[in-house]
């Protein structure tokens, strides 16, 4: 995997969370599976408490999407949602968040899509 196909966005730090998103342009589950495991095994990527992600590609005249919300319950769908609004189509956006011990209710959310935003290409 080459990391200048990567996007990553500035970290962004509240009550000792960290967020940072990450996208890629992608075309196949296989190239999904691929930046995951890149991302993963990223040294300054290491050990997140959640990799929440979302992607959309075309395969076969059939837009294919998908969510993951890594026990961030509803992060996944956010970042669908966010491509969907924007017409983002080939394109896979990853949200690494290590949690600081101080829970941060709704602003979690708010930062997430952020970061996530600010990966996307053209943005």
């Amino acid at each position: 995997m080459d990391e200048s196909k990567l996007k990553i966005s500035d970290p962004v730090y509240d009550r000792k969370s960290k967020f940072i998103g990450v996208c890629a342009t992608v075309s196949s589950k296989k190239e999904i599976d691929e930046v995951l495991t890149f991302i993963k095994e990223k040294k300054e990527f290491k050990k997140p408490t959640h990799i929440i992600s979302a992607y959309r590609f075309m395969k076969e005249d059939k837009l294919v999407e998908k969510k993951n919300d890594d026990g961030e319950t509803g992060a996944g769908f956010k970042l669908l949602e966010l491509l969907r609004r924007k017409g983002k189509e080939n394109i896979l956006v990853v949200v690494l968040r290590w949690y600081g011990g101080v829970k941060i209710g709704s602003d979690r959310f708010r930062h997430i899509v952020a970061v996530a935003e600010a990966a996307l290409p053209g943005e």
